[in-house]
């Protein structure tokens, strides 16, 4: 073999290694976002507590015109509380962190989302939680408390997401607004 097709050969072999090392990156186990935008790692900035809106009637809920009149309730800044929420999959995870101990408190759930209402279920306590009898009990109504701090007030909470971009969200319960920002 001649120097001239050794080197086309080299050639080839590099143009066909490089089309090779395309093919599998582009079909690697990567899993696509099954819910878009809201897959991953939300840290949680505002909680706005909507308690008249347990006792406003259908009737008394103002159009989005009249809305402008009507006083909100302050958002209370929770950045600094350091409080996640995770969407993957179908499970959801409650996260604080606790830097100042090197330490974290972490809870599940499931989350389905049908279009822009997402149902939080299922919830139980995470490793953190010790327990003799069971690693990751389920919460119950007289234990919810725990997860208040993530607007999670009831065993099965539905959300009305209100905004949903690449790098916000806000949704709505009956009784919370969450403000966070994606990470």
């Amino acid at each position: 073999m001649t120097h001239r097709s050794l080197h086309r050969l080299f050639a080839r072999s590099l143009t066909f290694a490089a089309v090779l090392l395309a093919a599998f990156l582009c079909s690697a186990c990567d899993k696509m976002p099954k819910h878009g935008h809201l897959d991953g790692m939300w840290h949680l900035t505002s909680i706005q507590l909507l308690a008249e809106a347990d006792t406003l009637t259908r009737a008394q809920v103002p159009t989005t015109q009249e809305a402008k009149d009507v006083p909100q309730p302050l958002a209370t800044d929770v950045r600094l509380n350091r409080l996640y929420l995770s969407f993957q999959l179908g499970m959801i995870q409650f996260t604080r962190s606790y830097p100042e101990q090197m330490g974290r408190e972490t809870h599940f759930g499931h989350f389905k989302r049908t279009g822009n209402e997402l149902e939080v279920y299922d919830l139980c306590r995470g490793a953190n939680y010790q327990s003799a009898t069971d690693n990751n009990p389920p919460f119950t109504q007289k234990d919810i408390c725990t997860l208040h701090p993530w607007g999670i007030f009831n065993l099965h909470t539905t959300f009305s997401i209100e905004r949903l971009t690449a790098s916000e969200l806000v949704m709505r319960s009956p009784r919370v607004r969450l403000t966070l920002r994606k990470i």
